[in-house]
């Protein structure tokens, strides 16, 4: 009978509750909020660096805080809710409760050391006294930065390879940065405000690169005991027996010259004046106005910075273009008249002067006979051979190509027997450059006379390669006053006008009948005619050769001679 008699009290008095309302508040107060309507503030706990509180709520019609509902009715603060901080419990160099490294093991130094990132793609550095964290921000093809920040009480390392914003580094190189940070706080208005401000002298900028084979690391500044490059190669380059600091300089698609101040990006040591100029002989010097690099066609400026005081040193700069530049990947069959063009791959955007993935390449190639080649048949393969220069795993693009670049699918056979044999053949006497077309426009080699040929006599080929002609330029003999004896091939239509100008002493000349109606006006310096015999093959009338103005009518013609080969005349 009791036991029935409690219940009913209990609910009854459950239901009054629930009718008139309990409210938090006193009642001096003269507030009606229920504890429902209350603003919880949840217990966190305290760190070695940051304080935590106890829980309590917050009371938005009255403006105070009281302590949770089982303690109600007490009136606090916020500073009386407050943890202290656990502050550091370094044993064995670290901390015990948040692994944080013992300061006092660190160095106290401002740049941070040991940077490095391993084949597996795992980024590490080491720590800095005055660091509460390390920020390391990587920028993407569209230029928008990935920011990922370790706290001093973390590794310090970074696995590039699974990034916690799911970002994943692009093929090749990838610019990035690390900062080191310290903590800060100011007093405003009452209020302690506290963060991390970074401190600009430990920023450390560098390069990621992926490729197929890992991940390598390149750090940019280059820093010596006088000077400090930003933005450079940490390593010297040479170029022969010139020793120079590479920095890149990027360059809109667009454009042909970009505003550009090197000293700005040069720091000299105490004791070290610096001064810029055009030339290694420091004679030219460089005005604050003058600062703007044009892009080359070498795509690279050389600038010479002297320092004095502490040092007398002059330091090469050289500055690299690099622009957007389209990749294509085509693939080039060859016809009986010209080649046919099909586009493999288009619309791939990198900066010249990175890398490309090979793999990517072939992943759009369904025949195991067909190689991937540049325009100049260096050929790129999926697997690293031994002892054979022509196998990479990766290409770099090359500088300054204009605003697209193309790498052609050939088949290997075509590569090896033909393009290369002939390279092997005529590379002593000639640059050789082929002309790639497109569907409907004609393919054909180019050949320029090297200048350190030191033969007197060489044999032109009317074809090169797979069959494809060659068309003759005034370059073909490179204005060489060297050169004696010249045979063109048989199958030559045409010789350009004024093909042998600066060739002062030339003695041979030998024509295939081919060309007998494709010859140029003034095809020799009227200065050889007490000198030199042209020989022609087949016999050709005077009347025709003498209807060139300017050239067989002042020069000793011998008819119906026969072309030289090749292995008369090269050996």
């Amino acid at each position: 009978m009791r036991k029935k008699l409690l219940a009913l009290l209990l609910g009854v008095a459950a239901v009054v509750c629930c009718t008139i309302g309990i409210t938090a508040c006193s009642n001096e107060t003269g507030c009606k909020t229920e504890w429902g309507e209350m603003e919880h503030i949840a217990y966190k706990a305290p760190t070695c660096t940051k304080a935590g509180n106890e829980s309590y709520d917050y009371c938005p019609t009255c403006k105070k805080y009281w302590l949770a509902p089982h303690k109600r009715g007490k009136e606090v603060t916020p500073e009386q809710m407050k943890i202290p901080a656990l502050n550091h419990d370094f044993q064995g160099g670290k901390c015990s409760r948040c692994g944080k490294t013992d300061p006092e093991l660190l160095p106290d130094t401002l740049q941070i050391p040991d940077l490095a990132i391993s084949a597996e793609g795992v980024f590490t550095w080491g720590g800095i006294k005055s660091a509460s964290k390390y920020r390391v921000e990587i920028t993407d093809d569209e230029n928008v930065k990935h920011v990922y920040d370790i706290t001093d009480s973390e590794d310090a390392a970074l696995d590039l390879t699974d990034l916690s914003d799911g970002y994943e580094l692009a093929y090749g190189k990838n610019y990035a940065s690390i900062t080191a940070y310290k903590p800060y706080s100011e007093n405003i208005d009452g209020e302690t405000i506290a963060d991390d401000i970074p401190i600009s002298e430990s920023k450390a900028d560098f390069i990621a690169i992926k490729q197929n084979s890992g991940y390598t690391f390149t750090q940019l500044t280059y820093a010596d005991e006088y000077i400090t490059i930003n933005g450079a190669y940490s390593d010297v380059r040479t170029d022969g027996d010139k020793e120079y600091i590479l920095l890149e300089q990027q360059i809109d698609a667009d454009k042909q010259s970009v505003k550009f101040n090197l000293s700005r990006k040069i720091t000299a040591a105490q004791g070290v004046s610096l001064s810029y100029y055009k030339d290694s002989e420091c004679t030219q010097s460089i005005s604050s106005t003058e600062w703007q690099f044009w892009s080359t066609p070498a795509g690279a400026a050389d600038y010479y910075i002297k320092a004095t005081g502490a040092v007398n040193k002059v330091y090469t700069v050289r500055v690299l273009a690099v622009k957007p530049v389209e990749v294509k990947l085509i693939k080039a069959e060859k016809l009986a008249s010209g080649y046919n063009f099909t586009t493999l791959l288009s619309g791939l955007t990198i900066l010249e002067n990175d890398y490309i993935d090979i793999e990517m390449f072939y992943s759009k190639i369904s025949s195991s006979s067909l190689v991937v080649v540049d325009a100049d048949f260096n050929a790129y393969r999926k697997t690293r051979g031994q002892n054979r220069q022509d196998m990479y795993d990766d290409c770099i693009l090359p500088v300054c190509q204009g605003k697209t670049y193309n790498y052609y699918v050939i088949e290997n056979s075509t590569l090896e027997n033909y393009i290369k044999a002939d390279f092997e053949k005529y590379d002593s006497a000639f640059n050789c450059k082929f002309m790639w077309g497109d569907n409907g426009m004609p393919s054909y080699w180019t050949l320029s006379l090297r200048s350190d040929y030191a033969k007197k006599e060489v044999y032109v080929p009317s074809n090169f390669g797979n069959n494809d002609p060659v068309l003759l330029t005034p370059n073909t003999l490179g204005y060489s006053n060297s050169l004696e004896k010249v045979v063109f091939g048989s199958g030559f239509t045409s010789l350009t006008r004024e093909l042998f100008t600066g060739c002062a002493q030339m003695t041979e000349v030998y024509i295939p009948y081919s060309a007998k109606d494709g010859l140029g006006d003034f095809l020799f310096p009227k200065a050889l005619q007490s000198t030199l015999t042209v020989y022609c093959e087949g016999n050709i009338p005077n009347g025709r050769w003498n209807q060139i103005e300017g050239t067989f009518k002042y020069f000793n013609t011998v008819r119906n001679t026969p072309i030289p080969s090749y292995g008369q005349i090269m050996g």
